[in-house]
């Protein structure tokens, strides 16, 4: 067994346990009485925290205790759970740079840090020297181990170690929770694109739901309460608007589910930027309706006093066989039979009704909190859980 190596955070992850990534924007949030926002953001880019349990085996613990105690306070390399590539061909002790099976997915930059390991779980760090040639990338200096074909080319993430408890599990094995922040100026931030679209001068954001968690929705409604004590309670509502608060759990299958997610949370800066969301559950039912009306009806008055009687409820989604299409609530009236009749701003793309298309409400939303975390049970299948808060239609929100 090798000394390990000082510049790395010491020990491999314990995927039985999993990994925590978090992501960390900081907005500062100012309420008026009326509960309209002013949100200014601290962060264009979030800072990233992880959280993993290393094992030590007998033949590593010796060496591994000095080492969690020396790399505390100090910078260190700790491979990323997410960010890998593997070796097509042997890096030899006088390589003058390594080839890889598949694309690079992090920075190739001179300086950037990238992790081998072997399959004896070995592992290094090397330095690209910023020039590649297809799959093959320039180190500014050769490894000293000989790494076959087939090792792992880990993203080198350089930041610090904030907690490192090591646990004991019998008198010569053990393993370590280490939770880790990346350094912000040196923090990889990957291009996740424009995932998300557009609806008049907003985002639209559809996560899809991992069903087996479900959805839970809480009501809020911000009230001033004057209780002398003696006699009646006064309570007065300054904002008429309840707020509804989504909790959404979403299973990450693949990179693509994952970078939807993580890249919207990006776009809006975690709390700072609102977005159009549709409600997850089935909310609404019409009566049988054909592609092109102006005037979608639903059964009793139920619809006609929730855009009447709450400023969050004036957009609508309809879903066909095709695709979806955005709606803005023109107007709301009762019909002679008593029923909600809604006027669209343009015609139905798609015949709504039983076996045919669906609608619901589009909502003006926020995500809750500027922190999401994924807890990844491989480096390729993850799952989040987070909030996200309707908010009260303004003026900002008109197209």
């Amino acid at each position: 067994m090798s000394i390990p190596d000082m510049k790395l955070v010491p020990g491999r992850i314990q995927w039985s346990e999993g990994v925590r990534e978090r992501f960390e924007f900081r907005t500062v949030v100012l309420t008026a009485r009326d509960g309209s926002e002013q949100r200014i953001a601290q962060r264009t880019k979030p800072r990233l925290r992880y959280e993993y349990t290393a094992f030590f085996s007998p033949s590593e613990w010796r060496d591994a205790l000095p080492a969690v105690s020396e790399a505390q306070g100090r910078e260190r390399f700790m491979p990323h759970p997410r960010l890998r590539g593997k070796l097509a061909a042997e890096a030899s002790a006088s390589a003058t740079s390594i080839s890889l099976a598949e694309t690079w997915p992090g920075p190739t930059t001179d300086g950037t840090a990238v992790v081998l390991e072997d399959r004896a779980g070995r592992q290094e760090v090397v330095f690209l020297d910023g020039t590649s040639s297809g799959l093959s990338y320039g180190l500014q200096s050769a490894p000293r181990y000989t790494f076959p074909a087939g090792s792992r080319a880990y993203f080198g993430v350089v930041g610090y170690l904030t907690a490192a408890p090591v646990q004991m599990r019998t008198s010569r094995a053990g393993t370590a929770r280490f939770e880790f922040i990346a350094r912000p100026r040196d923090a990889f931030h990957p291009d996740y694109g424009e995932q998300l679209g557009t609806f008049g001068n907003r985002f639209t954001f559809e996560p899809r739901v991992n069903w087996q968690a479900g959805v839970r929705y809480n009501f809020e409604q911000e009230a001033e309460i004057y209780d002398t004590g003696r006699g009646d309670i006064l309570k007065r509502l300054p904002n008429p608007t309840t707020v509804r608060a989504t909790t959404i759990s979403a299973l990450l299958r693949t990179s693509a589910e994952a970078d939807y997610l993580i890249g919207a949370f990006h776009e809006t800066r975690g709390r700072q930027k609102r977005f159009f969301m549709p409600s997850p559950t089935e909310d609404l039912e019409p009566f049988p309706t054909s592609a092109g009306a102006f005037i979608v009806t639903f059964s009793g008055s139920r619809v006609f006093r929730q855009i009447e009687g709450n400023d969050t409820h004036d957009r609508l989604v309809a879903y066909g066989a095709s695709g979806r299409q955005f709606l803005r609530v023109n107007g709301v009236a009762l019909d002679d039979n008593g029923d909600s009749a809604v006027s669209l701003n343009e015609g139905l793309n798609y015949d709504l009704g039983p076996g045919a298309g669906r609608i619901t409400w589009l909502l003006s939303s926020r995500f809750a909190a500027d922190e999401l975390e994924i807890e990844w049970s491989t480096d390729r299948i993850g799952r989040a859980t987070f909030n996200i808060v309707s908010l009260p239609r303004f003026e900002e929100d008109t197209e």
